[in-house]
């Protein structure tokens, strides 16, 4: 009994675990099969350096494409195929800008 005054029947079941607890991953083994490490911890190691290596790609290339800025073509340098591509009442609000210096 316990000081509350409660008695709990001791229970005989034990829990059974349904996976080994060193259970090596399949990647890990994959490593170690194809000679490209000799053990789990380098195993490990490899593939920790693997998830840096892409991190930092990932994020340099991340950096590259936020930090270049978009080419700027004259408007008068356009083709007229590429004139075309451009929305009708940006292209008259253009080209009456462009007209409008051009008489000053």
């Amino acid at each position: 009994m316990n000081e509350n005054g409660l008695e709990f029947m001791e229970s005989s079941y034990v829990g059974e675990k349904k996976y080994p607890t060193e259970q090596e991953s399949k990647m890990i083994k994959l490593l170690i099969k194809a000679g490209i490490v000799k053990n789990k911890k380098e195993a490990n190691f490899f593939l920790l350096a693997c998830v840096l290596l892409f991190v930092s790609l990932s994020m340099y290339l991340f950096t590259i494409s936020i930090e270049s800025e978009p080419e700027v073509i004259p408007y008068e340098k356009l083709t007229e195929a590429q004139k075309n591509q451009i929305p009708v009442n940006e292209r008259i609000f253009i080209e009456k800008n462009l007209n409008l210096g051009k008489q000053e």
